[in-house]
């Protein structure tokens, strides 16, 4: 899969390990990937930058996902948003979150990396 040069994308997940893991593969894809384990953080990098695609956990500890993608969706409500997460307990939220505007497409854990890359191709034809 051949990436267009200037689509960096953006992770926010409370844990490191899912960060790094799929920045490695996004960035063997070509793009170029920030990665925050602090929402908060990662709400200051969204607002400074441009971002082909956002991932985001649901439940993170100080922010959860539906709070953070509604100020996302709030501030630039174009853009596209993919919502990550292996627990689905919470189906309310889970439902919640799926309905804001600008999240597209769910990811499941353990991340499947060919439904990744299908994510990746959705979105660039989209745009």
């Amino acid at each position: 899969m051949n990436a267009p040069k200037n689509k960096p994308i953006l992770i926010i997940d409370n844990l490191q390990l899912t960060i790094n893991s799929l920045s490695s593969v996004l960035e063997e894809w070509g793009y170029e990937v920030d990665g925050f384990v602090d929402p908060m953080e990662a709400l200051l990098a969204f607002r400074e930058k441009q971002y082909f695609m956002v991932f985001s956990e649901l439940f993170m500890s100080n922010l959860d996902g539906y709070k953070l993608l509604y100020r996302f969706n709030q501030e630039k409500p174009e853009q596209n948003c993919c919502l990550v997460t292996g627990t689905f307990e919470d189906k309310a939220l889970l439902k919640k979150t799926i309905r804001l505007a600008n999240v597209k497409h769910l990811l499941k854990k353990p991340i499947c990396f060919e439904r990744l890359r299908s994510i990746l191709e959705q979105a660039s034809t989209a745009a």
